[in-house]
């Protein structure tokens, strides 16, 4: 199963565009260039954007591990850094770790009950595990806090 980078929807392992929102996916054996790989964090080791955009950078080329790293970096230094919570759980989904990446999302929607991404990553996880019930409960709160699908 693929995942897209952009609205995170499981498409077919041969899928070139996402199903969904029809970005085009990323492949697993892809390699983040060298800027990307080896980019320091340039300004403070302490500034939680510059980790968060490079797991971001991983997350794009399909290097999950890294990129979690970076995220827990982030969590680290802010550990109520919503965002970071719901990059961790978008992450952990690619690798098919659904209950870890609910506890991620569970967590950036306690510090942030109204963001939208954690409540559809949540139904992307819940669905991911067969329970379209919980998941759909998740997508209509999503969509209840703006979320365009």
């Amino acid at each position: 199963m693929l995942f897209c980078n952009v609205c995170g929807h499981a498409n077919p392992e041969d899928s070139k565009f996402c199903n969904k929102c029809g970005e085009k996916i990323i492949f697993k054996g892809y390699t983040p260039s060298k800027h990307v790989e080896n980019k320091p964090i340039e300004t403070s080791p302490k500034d939680t954007k510059a980790w968060n955009d490079k797991g971001v950078a991983f997350v794009k080329v399909g290097r999950y591990v890294e990129a979690i790293a970076c995220f827990n970096k982030v969590i680290e230094i802010d550990p109520k850094n919503a965002e970071a919570w719901w990059s961790k759980g978008v992450a952990l989904v690619r690798l098919e770790k659904y209950f870890e990446s609910i506890d991620c999302f569970d967590k950036a929607i306690f510090i942030d009950p109204k963001y939208s991404d954690a409540w559809r990553g949540k139904g992307i996880a819940l669905e991911l595990l067969g329970r379209p019930t919980e998941a759909q409960k998740c997508y209509e709160k999503a969509k209840e806090l703006g979320y365009k699908l």
